[in-house]
């Protein structure tokens, strides 16, 4: 039987193996979190919307305009519908909509818009900006249609450069 000394090979060979082991399981605790991950976020993210030729682009006139959205919190609308829950509003980003109009203007599979509701929650300026994107849409050709069973003052303002506006009487 041979008796090792501490200066010597064996002891150093479990050393190595252990901390092998440790890289090996963090290696495979990192993957495992990007799959994980990812797979997450594709379960929270929107589809990409996909255009057919004659499309009509709905703006939907609801919630809350705001000079640049947020990335919505998935889990709002459910504590929303809690009781004693908080509120949940959706909120629109300007910048947002003014790129859909600039889009929908130059995009050939795109007939026109339709403006739906009448319910937003603007301010005068956002209201004005908005508008302007509008009427310039319809340098394009384009028809504008606007429909509500009310509007407010502001609403209305925007659904004014519409070619034909749709109320309930």
């Amino acid at each position: 039987m041979k008796l090792f000394n501490r200066n010597e090979e064996q002891p150093r060979r479990k050393n190595r193996g252990c901390f092998f082991s440790v890289l090996i399981f963090l290696a495979i605790y990192f993957v495992l979190s990007a799959i994980l991950g990812s797979a997450t976020s594709s379960l929270f993210s929107t589809p990409e919307t996909k255009l057919q030729k004659q499309t009509v682009y709905r703006l939907k006139m609801e919630g809350t305009v705001v000079e640049q959205a947020k990335e919505p919190n998935p889990f709002a609308s459910i504590m929303s519908e809690m009781p004693y829950g908080s509120s949940y509003e959706e909120t629109v980003g300007l910048d947002d909509l003014i790129a859909n109009i600039r889009l929908a203007k130059t995009d050939d599979r795109i007939l026109g818009i339709y403006l739906d509701g009448g319910s937003f929650n603007i301010g005068m300026a956002s209201a004005k900006t908005l508008r302007e994107a509008l009427m310039d849409f319809k340098t394009s050709g384009k028809f504008l249609i606007a429909h509500a069973d009310h509007y407010g003052e502001l609403n209305y303002y925007i659904a004014s450069v519409a070619d034909r506006i749709y109320l309930h009487p």
